[in-house]
C-alpha cells in the first residue's frame, strides 16, 4: 500500500488532541515543526516513510510531549513557566536550527567561505597582536609581590624642578643604606655588571649578563627558582651562581657544585669564583637577564686601589659614582610614599655637600618592576625598552582588523537579505515566531564564527613561530602568564559574535511577510544605508592604515639614510682586549702599525668609544670666563687618538685637530658644535683656544670644533661630546676600540689577517670583530620591528576588505542584473555599465579620505614627535595611498562589474 505522508500526520495531530492540555494553536506548532523536519529529510534523499518515522521518534510520542507540556503549565510563577517552555522549545529545536543554518551555509558556499576566511583572518591577526601587546607591557609580571618590587633610579632636576637626567643605575652605597635605615624596605638587592670573561681549563669565554651581587636578596627579589644550592651561600664572598644554560655549558652533565671559575675583574686581575648554586634562567619577560650572579662586595675599593679615581677617597666615590642596579621590595603594607620619603633623606645627607660644590641637584626615585620596559628616555637600562605609542597603535591594528572582519559578515549578511527575505516571509506566514527567527540567524553566525575559530587556531600554530622568527622574541611562550587578558578578549570575542549575528537577525525578523513575499524590501533605503556604512567604515580604516604605514616607511628610510656627518662605510672595529698584563699605549700603537702593514687595511686609530655607542662617561664643565647667568652642563667625553677624526671624514668647523707634532697635548680638546652652544659660546670661532673647567678640577683648552655628527643613531638628538688623547694612565690606557679601513674585496681573508695580529698581540684574550655599520644600524630594531609588524599586519587587513568587496559586490551585481538589462536596451554601453556600477564605491572612497586623512595626521604628528629628525609627509603621503586604495577597489570589483555588464540583457529580463 502507498504510504500516505498526509493520512499519517491527520492520526498524529489526533493522538494530540486526545490530550486537553494542548489548545488547537500549540497542535498547529508541532505539526509545523514535524512537517520541516519531514521534509529535510527528504530533501536530503529519504523516503518520506522512512522520513515521517524518525522524525515522529526524534520529535517524541504524543503521550511524552503531554507530559512535559503538562509540568510547564503546573508551574505557577507566569515568568518561570515562560523560561520552562522556551527551554523546551529551544532545545526540542536546537537540531533543526543547525541543520537549517547548515543547508543556507552550503547553499551559499561562496559568500559563507569569504565570510569564515574574513573571521579567521581577523582572528589570527587580533590574537597575535594581541599576545605581542600582553608581552611588551606585562615585563616582570612574574615577579612574586612585583607591586611591591621598585628600581631605584637615579638622575638631576634643575632649579625649577623639571627631570634633565633619568638614569637607571645609581651608587653603590645606596644599597647597604638601605638596608640599614629604611623603614618602609623588606628586601633590597643590587646588581652590577652585564658582561665579562671566563677562564676554565685555560680555555676563555666571553659572557654576558654577568652581574656582580651583594648577597641572596636578589633571589628573593626576583622570584628566582634554584634547582640546586643554597640561596644562602651566595652571600659568601667569592661564590658565584650559574643559571642552567651556562652550567650545562660548562660542566655538561657533571654536577657544578664545588666546581671553579676564573673571571676577569674590574681591574684586568683573574679572580677564583667556587659555583654554589644552578637556578633556571630569568623568564623572557624580565627586564634583566642574569646568566650568572656573582657575590663580591669590594668592587669599588678595587677601582680606588688602582688608581682609577686618582686622590677621590672610597667614602666619596661610593656617593659619587653610578653603577649599579640597586631593587627594594617593600613591606606589604606598600608605603612607597615612605620609600620616597627616604629616599630623599638619603640624598640630604650623603650628597647635598658634593651637590652644592658642584652646582647640581640630584634625586633617587623609585619605578615599579613592572613600568621599566614601557617607560622611555631612561638612560643606561640593561634591555632595550618598548616604544608605548607603537604598542598602541599596533593593538588598534589587531581589534580593527577583527572588526573589518566582522563588518564583512554583517554586510553580507544583510546584503543576502535581499535574497533571503522572501525565506523569511514564508516562515513567517507558517507560524515562525521573531524570537525564533533570531535564533536561527545568531545559530548561523556562531557556527560561521565557530569554523573561523578552528581556523584560526590550526593556522596560528604555524603562523605563531613565524611571527617570532620576524620580530626575534619568544611572545608565544607566556600566553598562560596573561590568564585574564585573554579572558577578557574571549568575553569581547563572544559579545562580538553575538552582535554580529543578532544585528543581521534583528532585521530579518523585523520583515513583514506581505512586503517581502512582493519584494518590497529591494527598495529599503535602510538596508542600503547599512551597507554603505560598514563598507565606508572599511575604506576608513583601510585608507587610515595605508597613510600611516606609507609616512612610517618614508620616516625609516629618513633616518637611516640622512647624513650622519661621518663615514661608516668599510670600517671595520675591533673590541680593546678585555685583560692585558702591562697595558700602555705604546702596545696598542704597535699592534696599530702592525694592522696597517697588512695589505687592504688603512687608517687605523684607536678610540675609548665608536660611533653608536649611547652610554658615553659625562662630567661637568663650565667656561673658565663665564657670566654670571651661564650654568654647568654635562659633557659627554671619550679619548680617541690622532686619526680618529680623519678615519670617520668629521668634519670641523673652526679650529684643529690633535697634532703628534705638538706632543701630547694632555689638555686640549675638540668639542662638537652642541657642547658649544650648551657652553654658551657665541660662535665657533669664539670658543676656539677657550678655556673650560671640568667637575673633576681639569683646565682644557678647545682646540677645534666639529659639526655635529651620530655620535648615536638618529634616532636621538645630537649630544655634547669633547674628545681628548688617549692618556697613559687608567685601565687599557683609556682605549675601548681599534677603528680600521677595510678592502671590501677580500673579506674573510683580511678578517683572518685582523685576527691573527690580534692574537700575536693579546694571546688568551677573546677577538671580537665587526663591520661598524651593521652594529649602528641595529639601533634600528624596534623601528623595523614594527614597520614589519604594521606592514604585515596591515596587508592582512586590507586583504579582509578585499574579500568583503568582492562578495559585496559580487551580490550587489547579481541583484542588479534586471536593471543593467534596462540600461542596454536602452543604449548604455558596457563601460557605462561599468562606471556606474563603481560609482557608489567612488563616492564611499571620497567620504573615508574626509573621516581618515585627518585622523591620520595627528597620528602620524604624535609618532614622529618623538624623532629629533623627521620626515616631512607631503601631499604624496595622502596622494598615494589614496591611490592604492582606488586601485585595490577597482581591481576587486571590476570582475564582477564586467561580467554583469557583459551579460545577455535578454536573459537578464527573463529573470524573476
Amino acid at each position: 500500500m502507498k504510504f500516505d505522508l498526509e493520512a499519517k500526520i491527520a492520526a498524529w495531530k489526533k493522538k494530540l488532541k486526545a490530550n486537553r492540555v494542548f489548545d488547537d494553536g500549540d497542535i498547529k506548532e508541532y505539526e509545523e515543526h514535524l512537517r520541516d523536519e519531514v521534509n529535510f529529510l527528504v530533501d536530503n534523499g529519504m523516503d518520506e516513510e522512512e522520513a515521517f518515522y524518525k522524525s515522529v521518534k526524534n520529535f517524541g510520542e504524543p503521550k511524552n510531549l503531554a507530559r512535559e507540556f503538562k509540568s510547564v503549565v503546573q508551574i505557577k510563577n507566569p515568568v518561570k513557566r515562560r523560561l520552562h517552555l522556551a527551554e523546551l522549545s529551544f532545545l526540542s529545536l536546537l537540531p533543526n536550527y543547525l541543520k537549517l543554518s547548515a543547508r543556507s551555509m552550503l547553499r551559499n558556499k561562496f559568500y559563507t567561505t569569504i565570510n569564515i576566511i574574513s573571521v579567521a583572518l581577523g582572528l589570527i591577526v587580533s590574537v597575535i597582536i594581541l599576545q605581542y601587546y600582553f608581552y611588551e607591557t606585562n615585563q616582570d609580571t612574574y615577579v612574586e609581590d612585583y607591586d611591591r618590587v621598585y628600581r631605584i633610579n637615579a638622575g638631576r632636576v634643575n632649579d625649577s624642578g623639571e627631570r634633565t637626567l633619568k638614569t637607571a643605575i645609581n651608587f653603590p652605597a645606596l644599597a647597604g643604606t638601605l638596608r640599614e635605615e629604611s623603614e618602609s624596605v623588606e628586601e633590597v638587592a643590587q646588581l652590577v655588571g652585564n658582561g665579562t670573561i671566563f677562564r676554565k681549563d685555560e680555555a676563555v669565554f666571553q659572557e654576558n649578563g654577568i652581574f656582580y651581587t651583594d648577597g641572596s636578596s636578589v633571589l628573593c627579589v626576583f622570584s628566582v627558582e634554584l634547582i640546586i644550592g643554597s640561596s644562602e651561600d651566595l652571600d659568601k664572598p667569592n661564590t658565584i651562581f650559574l643559571s642552567e644554560e651556562l652550567a650545562e655549558k660548562y660542566f655538561n652533565n657533571e654536577n657544578a657544585i664545588g666546581q671553579a671559575i676564573e673571571v676577569i675583574d674590574v681591574v684586568g686581575n683573574w679572580e677564583l669564583f667556587e659555583v654554589k648554586g644552578v637556578y633556571k634562567e630569568f623568564p623572557e619577560i624580565s627586564h634583566i637577564q642574569p646568566t650568572a650572579l656573582l657575590n663580591n662586595t669590594d668592587i669599588v675599593q678595587k677601582l680606588v686601589d688602582s688608581g682609577s679615581f686618582g686622590p677621590i677617597p672610597y667614602d666619596d666615590i661610593v656617593w659619587r659614582l653610578r653603577n649599579n642596579y640597586t631593587y627594594a621590595k617593600l613591606k606589604p603594607e606598600n608605603n612607597a610614599g615612605l620609600l620616597e620619603e627616604e629616599l630623599n633623606a638619603i640624598i640630604d645627607r650623603y650628597r647635598a655637600g658634593f651637590d652644592a660644590r658642584q652646582g647640581i641637584n640630584t634625586i633617587l626615585w623609585h619605578q615599579p618592576i613592572s613600568t621599566i620596559h614601557t617607560t622611555p628616555d631612561i638612560l643606561n637600562e640593561p634591555k632595550q625598552v618598548a616604544d608605548t605609542q607603537s604598542l598602541k597603535f599596533i593593538f588598534w591594528i589587531g581589534i580593527a582588523a577583527l572588526l573589518i572582519g566582522w563588518i564583512n559578515y554583517v554586510n553580507l549578511s544583510t546584503a543576502q537579505s535581499i535574497k533571503r527575505a522572501k525565506e523569511v516571509g514564508i516562515r513567517k506566514v507558517m507560524g515562525s515566531s521573531k524570537s525564533q527567527l533570531i535564533i536561527q540567524f545568531i545559530l548561523e553566525s556562531i557556527l560561521v564564527n565557530l569554523i573561523a575559530i578552528f581556523i584560526s587556531i590550526g593556522l596560528l600554530m604555524v603562523l605563531s613561530q613565524r611571527f617570532e622568527d620576524l620580530i626575534g622574541l619568544n611572545v608565544f611562550d607566556y600566553v598562560l602568564e596573561f590568564k585574564p587578558y585573554w579572558a577578557a578578549f574571549l568575553m569581547a570575542l563572544f559579545i562580538g559574535i553575538l552582535f554580529s549575528g543578532f544585528y543581521p537577525a534583528l532585521i530579518f525578523s523585523r520583515f513583514k511577510p506581505i512586503s517581502t513575499l512582493k519584494g518590497a524590501f529591494k527598495n529599503s533605503k535602510s538596508g542600503i544605508a547599512l551597507r554603505k556604512s560598514l563598507v565606508l567604515l572599511q575604506f576608513s580604516l583601510s585608507l587610515f592604515l595605508i597613510i600611516c604605514i606609507y609616512v612610517v616607511f618614508n620616516q625609516i628610510h629618513y633616518i637611516k639614510n640622512l647624513d650622519k656627518g661621518l663615514d661608516l662605510e668599510n670600517t671595520y672595529v675591533i673590541n680593546a682586549p678585555t685583560f692585558v698584563e702591562g697595558n700602555s699605549l705604546s702596545r696598542f700603537e704597535v699592534f696599530k702599525r702592525d694592522l696597517e702593514a697588512i695589505p687592504g687595511i688603512s687608517n687605523v686609530t684607536n678610540s675609548s668609544i665608536i660611533p653608536g655607542n649611547s652610554a658615553l662617561p659625562s662630567m661637568m664643565a663650565e667656561k673658565l670666563v663665564k657670566e654670571a647667568n651661564e650654568e654647568r652642563i654635562r659633557l659627554n667625553y671619550a679619548r680617541a687618538d690622532h686619526a680618529y677624526f680623519d678615519h670617520y671624514k668629521i668634519t670641523l668647523s673652526e679650529g684643529r685637530y690633535f697634532e703628534e707634532e705638538r706632543g701630547t697635548e694632555d689638555q686640549a680638546v675638540v668639542v662638537n658644535e652642541k657642547a658649544l652652544e650648551l657652553l654658551g659660546f657665541n660662535s665657533v670661532s669664539d670658543a676656539v683656544n677657550k678655556r673650560i673647567v671640568t667637575s673633576i678640577g681639569d683646565t682644557l683648552e678647545i682646540i677645534g670644533v666639529t659639526q655635529n655628527y651620530a655620535q648615536q643613531s638618529m634616532q636621538m638628538e645630537y649630544i655634547p661630546l669633547m674628545l681628548q688623547l688617549p692618556v697613559e694612565s687608567g685601565y687599557i690606557a683609556g682605549m675601548g676600540a681599534t677603528s680600521l679601513k677595510i678592502d671590501s674585496g677580500n673579506l674573510s681573508g683580511i678578517t683572518e689577517q685582523i685576527e691573527g695580529v690580534f692574537n700575536t698581540h693579546f694571546p688568551g684574550d677573546i677577538f671580537n670583530g665587526f663591520f661598524l655599520e651593521d652594529q649602528f644600524n641595529q639601533a634600528y630594531a624596534l623601528e623595523d620591528r614594527f614597520q614589519r609588524i604594521f606592514g604585515g599586519f596591515t596587508i592582512i587587513s586590507i586583504l579582509i576588505t578585499i574579500l568583503g568587496l568582492i562578495g559585496l559586490s559580487s551580490y550587489m551585481s547579481r541583484q542588479r542584473k534586471k536593471e543593467i538589462g534596462i540600461r542596454k536596451v536602452l543604449g548604455s554601453s558596457e563601460i557605462q555599465i561599468v562606471k556606474l556600477l563603481l560609482n557608489d564605491y567612488f563616492k564611499l572612497i571620497i567620504f573615508s579620505c574626509v573621516l581618515s586623512i585627518p585622523v591620520a595626521i595627528w597620528w602620524f604628528k604624535v609618532w614622529l614627535d618623538k624623532f629629533p629628525f623627521k620626515y616631512a609627509p607631503g601631499v604624496l603621503a595622502f596622494l598615494i595611498p589614496i591611490t592604492i586604495l582606488l586601485a585595490i577597489t577597482v581591481i576587486s570589483v571590476s570582475k564582477q562589474s564586467i561580467q554583469a555588464a557583459i551579460v545577455n540583457p535578454v536573459n537578464s529580463l527573463k529573470e524573476d
